[in-house]
Formats: structure tokens, sequence, C-alpha cells
């Protein structure tokens, strides 16, 4: 069955960046994507036995989300940092660096170990969004729609999904890149981001349940948005369906 078009209807996916969660916030990220029936686009900083099981069982896409800055633990340089992520999922097919961090010779080195498309750019509640196609080694860019770190920068911590809702049902890509930590923790602001970050790597259930914000948040935001878009009918699709679906020597065709 031929899918939605670009040019006439919003096009989803949903998508993780571990960024070194814990495995109780992986492990709660994967419990809340599967309640919708979504399978996600995870972005691998680490190898997560959660992961594992969950893509064994169920089904996901996995990526790769080096991290190019400066003191990296991933390595001390581009070809480096790759190596050590490539060797964490060597069968991974896509990659978004760790804040979007970017160059020519990522690209290049990254396109020699046989990645051919990447979602490694945000165009915040952007419309009209569509695959772009780079020049440095053809790489195929799937951009981002939704950040939730976006989100709180720039909507002033607005989590009201309701005035939202028109942006996201404009035509086009609908990519929403969301943090497991974030989600386990229902961040509402860079504020408890930062008083909270040092969790990250060691939240358990507990410390989850004890910090997890009340009010609205990342979670709730998500929560509602997926509850609306999915009772409207709204199929969610990995990046690899849409590299394969859309792909721009495709379309039209």
């Amino acid at each position: 069955m031929p899918g939605p078009t670009l040019d006439n209807g919003p096009v989803f996916a949903l998508t993780g960046d571990l960024d070194w969660a814990s495995e109780a916030c992986v492990a709660d990220f994967l419990s809340f994507t599967a309640s919708f029936d979504i399978r996600p686009t995870l972005f691998m900083t680490h190898r997560s036995q959660a992961v594992d099981r969950y893509v064994e069982e169920h089904g996901a896409q996995i990526g790769l989300h080096p991290n190019f800055r400066p003191e990296s633990t991933h390595g001390s340089d581009i070809a480096s940092v790759v190596d050590h992520c490539c060797g964490l999922y060597p069968d991974a097919q896509t990659f978004r660096s760790h804040a979007f961090y970017d160059s020519t010779d990522i690209l290049t080195e990254i396109a020699r170990r046989g990645i051919r498309y990447d979602s490694n750019l945000c165009l915040h509640l952007q419309p009209n969004i569509v695959p772009l196609v780079l020049g440095a080694e053809r790489i195929v860019r799937i951009p981002v729609f939704w950040a939730d770190d976006c989100h709180w920068r720039n909507e002033e911590e607005d989590w009201v999904v309701e005035r939202f809702m028109p942006y996201f049902l404009t035509p086009g890509l609908k990519v929403l890149a969301v943090h497991p930590f974030n989600v386990a923790l229902n961040t509402p602001t860079q504020a408890y981001y930062r008083d909270h970050k040092d969790q990250i790597q060691r939240a358990d259930g507990s410390a989850i349940q004890a910090l997890r914000w009340h009010g609205p948040g990342v979670r709730t935001f998500l929560c509602d948005l997926l509850h609306r878009l999915t009772s409207r009918g709204e199929k969610f699709y990995t990046l690899d369906e849409i590299y394969h679906r859309y792909h721009p020597r495709r379309v039209g065709a």
C-alpha cells in the first residue's frame, strides 16, 4: 500500500536520542512507545541491554548518536568517534550527532562506513519538510520537526498540545526527537534538566518516580500528542521506512 505523500499531509516518525540514559530510563521509554504501538528509531550513545531485548522481541530501528564535541568519551577525533559508535551497533543504517554537530568531514567519514542517511538537523515546527540530498557524499538528510529540548527553549515552556496541533498537521515530514531521560522525568524546563542531569546514567525506577515532574512537561505533552495523532489514524514510520519511501530520487517516480 502506498503511503501518504509529503505534499498532502504529515508523515510521522518517533525517534529517541539515548544520551547515555540509564537502563531504567530506556526501559521506561520503550514501554511508553509500545503503549502506542509505535516502533521508534533509537540513536545510541552506548550499548543497552534494554534496547537489545526490545529489538529482539518487538523490533525497532537502531541508529548511532556519536558525540563529536570536545572531550567526548567516544573518541578524540572524528575517525575515532565514528569507530567507537560503529563498533557499538555495526548494522546501524543512520545517525544523528549529539547536539546536531555537523561537518563535511563527519559526513565523509561516516559515509565511508556505509551509512547513507541521517537525521542531523532540527527545523523546529517548520512545515513542508522533505528529505534533503547533501552535497557531501550524497547523504540523504531526514530533518527533525520537533525536539523536546528545542520546545522548552523556544516555546516559553508552553506544554498545551492543542495550541501546537495545527503545526503537527501541516504537510511534510514530522520527525519527533525526544530523550528517554526527559520522558522519564517529564522534564518541564531547561533549568529542571540541568538540576537533575547528574541522574541521567544512574536513575533507577525509584529515582524516576521520585524525580518525575507532576505538572506539564515533555512526557505529558508527548502522551497527549500521541493520543491525538493515533486517534486520528496517523501512522508512525521508522526512519528506514521514510528513507526508502520518500528518497528524493524516488518521489514522483
